[in-house]
């Protein structure tokens, strides 16, 4: 070969690399960022950065045919061989990438797992990553159509490859998205069945229809059954105008305080902050800042039907911002106080739509950890400036949307969630500036996202403002949660008699059971390298999986559990 440089060749150093070693770089770049990535805690920007080496070392060798058709006939092998070998590592590296980088460029990654797929036409998961992102980002029926379709041609290719994980994650996703269809019941059920272990699923009518838009189907009507306790109730007009107007500037798209958290970034958790509550002074609190009057004022507006909510001694608070497709697992609210000691929960938990132009209802059933069946439910729909408030206690979950966005792909639902507790529930305190002993003047200037979700009220008092609008005719009760998963002959297979089953004739179900199929998580990238919990759900503990994991909590004999809120 010739001096590759141009110059002269007494320096290695200076000499291109040739196609071998371009391939042994990217190969070494791309097994480095694998084993960053599968480090909890791990650091997502050093893989971003070992994956845009090995994926330009690849590309590189592409473009040195030449120097890659000596290689390849030093090892025995034809350039065509050699070319497929490294298009099939170059797509492995475009999806891991793109999984990577997906949630701060989306556009980036669509292009990587678009490429992936012309690079390696038989492998299954650049077509599932793909179409996750396509349904998740999608602004038109076509996009949500090809969706469906690479997700089919996904779990064919992985069947043929033998590749487990990626043909479950591909059907899980399939019959998600034929759930949330209407008509598409034996659809779902055949995806189940191909996949196998699922007895159960939700209920078609709650799945596929859109809450957001039209009249609630006809399942939803009618009285709870006699006896049962409604754990969950809905406010309307629950803020004042000018704490409204605080919470959507404080939360905006652009705020601080997503940037400040990485939210949606693969090192981000769950994560919450509390507040001390101040005793009442004659009836009227003194909020320190715009953010305890948030809180404050829902605790009122909630005390309406939740009297005991006056006794909380901390409040815990985080935000979400979700896209229209992006649901929330079923989950308890809880602390894990160790030593066998039952779950903790708050006295009640909020929900306040700040924004509502997308999304799917808030789902609260009937389970909790003493009785853990559900036979019944209630769900509340999302609506600007309503506050839904539920006993603590209960499972709960959110419904994704359905279809697509009635208000364009970057709508986001915006909720403002705030867990009143009796005793400390042990969340980060909410860092409030420090000020000079006895000057009443900052020792330090706070961070943006502080300074902002504490900016100083403009407009009237609000200690003595009405309190909403109870809403009851919006709390919509559900007389049925699931389905049996029917077999090919179109009837219900046999239900395995054991004690978290033994009500199944009546759709007395244990929704966290792994045979009831639930798709209700978030279309994101599944990339987690947070180092609070163990999951890939950025719950902080408080998904199914943790709750199964930390507690280890028979919770008695089915009976409920406390007292009436």
């Amino acid at each position: 070969m010739g001096d590759r440089s141009g110059g002269s060749s007494s320096s290695s150093e200076e000499e291109e690399p040739l196609g071998a070693e371009l391939v042994q770089v990217g190969t070494a770049l791309y097994s480095q960022a694998c084993q960053e990535l599968g480090t909890r805690g791990g650091d997502a920007k050093e893989a971003e950065l070992l994956l845009t080496g090995s994926l330009e070392s690849f590309q590189s060798a592409l473009a040195a045919p030449e120097a890659l058709a000596e290689a390849a006939a030093s090892d025995g092998e034809t350039l065509d061989e050699a070319l497929h070998d490294i298009k099939t590592l170059l797509a492995e590296v475009q999806v891991l990438l793109g999984r990577v980088v997906e949630w701060k460029h989306p556009d980036k990654s669509r292009k990587m797992y678009e490429e992936a797929t012309q690079h390696d036409p038989s492998s299954a998961a650049p077509r599932l990553e793909l179409a996750r992102l396509l349904w998740r980002n999608g602004t038109s029926a076509s996009e949500l159509q090809r969706s469906q379709s690479l997700l089919t041609e996904s779990l064919a290719l992985a069947r043929e490859a033998r590749d487990e994980e990626v043909e479950r994650e591909a059907g899980l996703l399939l019959a998600r998205l034929h759930s949330q269809q209407p008509g598409h019941q034996a659809e779902t059920h055949a995806v189940l069945r191909s996949l196998g272990g699922f007895t159960w699923t939700l209920a078609p009518f709650l799945t596929s229809t859109d809450w957001t838009r039209g009249q609630p189907p006809a399942q939803v009507h009618g009285p709870a059954p006699p006896g049962s306790v409604q754990p969950l109730f809905a406010f309307d007009s629950a803020l004042p105008g000018v704490l409204l107007s605080h919470m959507k500037w404080a939360f905006r798209p652009g705020a601080a305080f997503w940037r400040h958290h990485e939210y949606d970034g693969p090192r981000t958790g769950f994560f919450s902050y509390q507040h001390s509550l101040p005793p009442p002074v004659d009836g009227i609190t003194s909020p320190a800042s715009s953010l305890d009057q948030v809180i404050l004022h829902l605790q009122r507006v909630v005390a309406q039907k939740v009297p005991r909510v006056a006794q909380a001694r901390f409040a815990e608070w985080w935000a979400h911002s979700r896209p229209h497709s992006n649901g929330h697992r079923l989950h308890y609210d809880y602390v894990d106080d160790g030593e066998g000691k039952p779950p903790r929960h708050p006295i009640c938990s909020t929900v306040l739509f700040v924004t509502a132009d997308c999304g799917g209802p808030t789902l609260v059933l009937d389970q909790t950890v003493a009785k853990p069946t559900t036979s019944m439910g209630w769900l509340v729909r999302p609506s600007a400036n309503r506050v839904a408030c539920f006993d603590g206690r209960h499972l709960h979950a959110v419904m994704p949307g359905v279809g697509l966005s009635p208000a364009g792909g970057s709508a986001r639902r915006l909720t403002f969630m705030v867990a009143f507790w009796e005793d400390d529930p042990r969340a980060p305190p909410f860092p409030y500036p420090r000020t000079e002993e006895g000057s009443g003047t900052q020792a330090q200037t706070p961070t943006k996202w502080v300074e902002e979700v504490l900016r100083p009220l403009r407009g009237p008092r609000v200690d003595k403002a009405e309190l909403g609008l109870v809403r009851d005719d919006e709390v919509l009760f559900l007389a049925s949660i699931v389905e049996a998963v029917e077999d090919d002959r179109g009837s219900s297979p046999e239900r395995p008699r054991t004690k978290r089953a033994r009500l199944g004739r009546s759709k007395s179900v244990d929704l966290l059971d792994d045979r009831v199929f639930a798709p209700l998580t978030a279309l994101n990238s599944g990339i987690n390298l947070a180092e609070k919990g163990e999951c890939s759900l950025n719950c902080g503990g408080k998904c199914p999986a943790c709750l199964a994991r930390c507690l280890g909590y028979s919770g008695g004999d089915g009976g409920d559990d406390g007292d009436d809120d």
